[in-house]
């Protein structure tokens, strides 16, 4: 600068004038005046004053600026990149300077670049790239890095009511399975159903189920993926009808897997000749049939439109013409059937009797004269051409009686069976009444013949029944021998006794240990003392009553 003052006069003041000529010099600054260039003389300071008293030249003092570094760090561990290098750097110490961004492309699997930092784990003071700061001192500038994460984001994709969902937990660290979300937005739109979601909004992309774990790598936009509501119409047929109207199904069409419950001939459809049979899937009744009178009248509508034909049939009813008990089958289940069709007959129930009768079938004709059908035998089927009634055919059964003889007996009479027995059927006999006896004889039961020599029938035993009929009392008596005294040795036992009345009886010998000391054996006899009737061993008798042989002893 020039002093406009000057020349001064001895021992006047002089202010010093500051720097106004804007006087620079390369990493100095600017620190005053003093009287010699190598600033060790008088130092005087802007604005300060001074007694002048010769000629003064005041040389400017010109202070070195200490200039600082800034140094990036990759702190990645070598994995990838370079570190940026400041071209600017150093600088001058209060100047401003700019952060540099990861120019150098620096990576971290697993983690993103952040900023830039003082210390090495983070903790010390954050730079910011792009941003300006003033530099104090050299700055080594460390990469920091975070954890790399993704975020989940729904997207309702054209909905018209509803919120698409929010995953609370995104955002998500890369590699970590994250569980997709449902449509618990209550997502809706006109005309479409809710199908997943997708990462294309056309669908296209890939789709995500939800419910489903998938790996997180990348920022995600899921749209919700919407399917076209596809809707069946139910019709319904009158497949030839001569009359009424056939039924609408006001619910129709029907989304696809909804159970429709087929309607009832509310139109009172007619076909002349045919009884209305319910619905079928095809006119000629081959189909499918529903039902319109039994539970289980619906269907599950799932890959068309459907139309039900009224199916006309014949039926098939059954008449117990006539039973005195029990009932005639039920309507037949399968009833009515499609003209041309096999009807197998229904058995005959347990308890559908005709006193006096035999069932033997169904029969077309009441009479029994038409054509007959066996509910037991094989091929009791027909083809259907028209409507059909089934009669039982009832046979006139023919029984038997069973007739009880008391067979010459003494005392009491036969017991009486009032029943009469059909062929075949099973007879208990009756046992014997306690006054029905034979004076010396014992009753051993019943028999077909009176002489005993027939078919034996125990008391409570059972037969089956063929034809009328007598049961005889069949009555025996016994032959015992007695030692009259024998003093060793055993009587004789006749096995064959009981005998039959009228039966022969063979006289038993004597056995050789039968002894009466003192005497010998001379004959039997029906008296102890020898004067009944005589019985001579070997020899054959006829018995008409119980007897008792006594052995006759003579004195030796």
């Amino acid at each position: 600068p020039v002093d406009a003052l000057s020349p001064y006069v001895s021992g006047e003041q002089v202010t010093v004038k500051a720097n106004t000529g804007i006087l620079v010099k390369t990493n100095y600054i600017f620190g005053g005046w003093n009287t010699l260039a190598n600033g060790l003389g008088t130092s005087y300071t802007v604005g300060g004053t001074f007694n002048i008293n010769d000629n003064k030249t005041l040389y400017a003092i010109w202070v070195l600026v200490p200039t600082f570094t800034v140094t990036y760090v990759g702190n990645n561990e070598s994995e990838g990149g370079n570190a940026p290098v400041d071209t600017s750097s150093p600088y001058v110490s209060g100047s401003p300077f700019t952060v540099i961004g990861n120019t150098g492309n620096l990576v971290k699997t697993g983690f993103d670049f952040d900023d830039w930092n003082t210390a090495a784990d983070g903790l010390g003071i954050t730079y910011i790239s792009g941003e300006e700061y003033e530099i104090t001192e050299d700055l080594i500038l460390y990469a920091t890095w975070t954890l790399t994460t993704y975020t989940v984001t729904y997207d309702g994709n054209e909905h018209n009511d509803g919120d698409a969902p929010v995953d609370d937990s995104s955002p998500y660290v890369s590699g970590s399975t994250f569980i997709v979300l449902e449509n618990t937005g209550g997502l809706v739109k006109t005309g479409f159903d809710f199908d997943g979601w997708n990462t294309a909004p056309d669908g296209s992309g890939i789709t995500y189920t939800y419910g489903e774990g998938y790996q997180i790598t990348e920022n995600l936009i899921l749209y919700a993926y919407w399917s076209p509501v596809v809707r069946y119409a139910v019709t319904y047929s009158g497949n030839g009808h001569t009359g009424g109207t056939v039924p609408v199904d006001f619910k129709s069409p029907y989304i696809p897997d909804l159970t429709v419950t087929v309607l009832a001939n509310t139109g009172i459809l007619v076909k002349t000749g045919f009884v209305f049979g319910g619905w079928n899937t095809l006119a000629n009744g081959s189909g499918t049939t529903y039902s319109v009178t039994s539970p289980g009248n619906t269907f599950t509508i799932s890959d068309g439109d459907v139309t039900l034909y009224a199916k006309w049939s014949y039926t098939v009813t059954y008449s117990g013409n006539g039973n005195t008990g029990g009932t005639a089958p039920p309507v037949d289940s399968k009833s009515p059937y499609t003209p041309g069709s096999t009807v197998t007959v229904i058995a005959k129930p347990a308890n559908l009797v005709k006193t006096g009768f035999v069932f033997g079938g169904w029969n077309i004709a009441p009479d029994g004269s038409g054509i007959n059908y066996s509910d037991t035998s094989p091929g009791n089927t027909f083809t259907i051409r028209g409507h059909v009634t089934l009669y039982a055919k009832w046979t006139s059964v023919v029984t038997y009686k069973v007739t009880y003889n008391g067979n010459k007996n003494t005392g009491g009479t036969a017991p009486v069976d009032s029943n009469s027995y059909a062929s075949g059927s099973t007879v208990t006999v009756l046992p014997k009444p306690a006054a029905l006896v034979r004076k010396n004889y014992t009753f051993s039961g019943w028999n077909t013949l009176a002489n005993g020599l027939g078919t034996n029938r125990a008391v409570s035993g059972t037969f089956n029944i063929s034809g009328n009929v007598t049961l005889y009392a069949k009555w025996t008596y016994t032959v015992n021998y007695n030692g009259n005294g024998n003093t060793g040795g055993a009587v004789p036992k006749d096995t064959k006794s009981p005998y039959v009345s009228g039966s022969t009886v063979t006289v038993l010998a004597k056995p050789a240990a039968l002894v009466k000391s003192g005497f010998v054996f001379n004959s039997w006899n029906t008296l102890a003392n020898g004067l009944g009737t005589k019985y001579i061993p070997g020899k054959k008798y006829i018995v008409n009553g119980n007897l008792i042989l006594y052995a006759i002893w003579t004195q030796r």
